[in-house]
């Protein structure tokens, strides 16, 4: 496993419009621009709510890669905006990387979220929007005829402060765990949460400072994914899912049917 989708990218590089360049060599890859599709933060929506993949597929920047086996470690910037008198600047910096002893793994996401003035504003609040999050995990797809059986458990800072208000750090933090059963295309992937309220600052910006879902503002909360991968070529693939959201003591729905198309 590696957090860098290569396929998705080689599949796609007959496109001229697609400015992708990637340098391979012992053990390193270093990409200029990268899909969000397959790659390891996809399933993290505390960082990345789902949506992001599929208005915004591109991530505009650098992504540098070291990888041993199943072990990575990595680095990437996203550009998301430039200044102009109508527009902040903003960019992501973000790290990650996993480490396997046999069925056991550890796993590691950060970044930070750079969310600044517009030039037409110089003194408006400059935000930092930090989070990370460390897990301990177990995979046993390996040992079985399952394509995902996993599960993991593991705890997440926010650090947030905004510059030009009371310019202190919010650390909001929690517990976060994970299961993942996948068997011949019908599989589960259920998502735990409990601790303090993230996105300290939602209400005053909303989504221009905050990509990941917005759920993760409550102190306690569970999805449930049921999805079926139910017609699947070298061509087209299609998947059906069927959500459930717990939190503040009610039961939301969701649907999706998902098409990608490999050109």
């Amino acid at each position: 496993m590696r957090c860098a989708n290569l396929e998705a990218i080689n599949s796609l590089m007959i496109s001229p419009r697609l400015r992708i360049t990637i340098f391979r060599a012992n053990g390193f890859v270093f990409i200029w621009a990268h899909f969000r599709e397959g790659w390891c933060w996809a399933t993290i929506r505390m960082f990345f709510a789902d949506s992001i993949g599929y208005f915004r597929p591109v991530l505009n920047g650098l992504f540098w890669e070291y990888f041993r086996n199943d072990n990575y470690l990595n680095v990437w910037l996203d550009w998301t905006s430039r200044q102009t008198a109508d527009v902040r600047e903003t960019f992501f910096m973000g790290w990650s990387g996993r480490y396997n002893w046999n069925i056991f793994y550890a796993q590691h996401f950060g970044y930070m979220f750079h969310f600044a003035h517009r030039a037409s504003n110089p003194r408006g609040n400059l935000h930092d929007n930090g989070l990370m999050l460390t897990s301990l995990g177990i995979d046993f797809a390996e040992k079985t005829n399952f394509n995902k059986l996993e599960a993991n458990v593991g705890w997440s800072v926010g650090l947030e402060r905004n510059r030009g208000g009371d310019n202190r750090w919010h650390t909001p933090h929690g517990f976060l765990s994970e299961l993942k059963i996948e068997y011949r295309g019908l599989g589960i992937f259920n998502t735990f949460y409990a601790g303090g309220a993230q996105q300290i600052f939602y209400g005053e910006y909303g989504n221009s400072l905050y990509w990941g879902d917005r759920f993760y503002r409550t102190r306690r909360y569970n999805r449930l994914d049921l999805y079926y991968s139910f017609f699947r070529t070298n061509v087209v693939n299609l998947k059906f899912i069927y959500s459930f959201h717990f939190a503040e003591r009610n039961m939301y729905h969701q649907q999706v049917l998902l098409a990608s198309f490999n050109l």
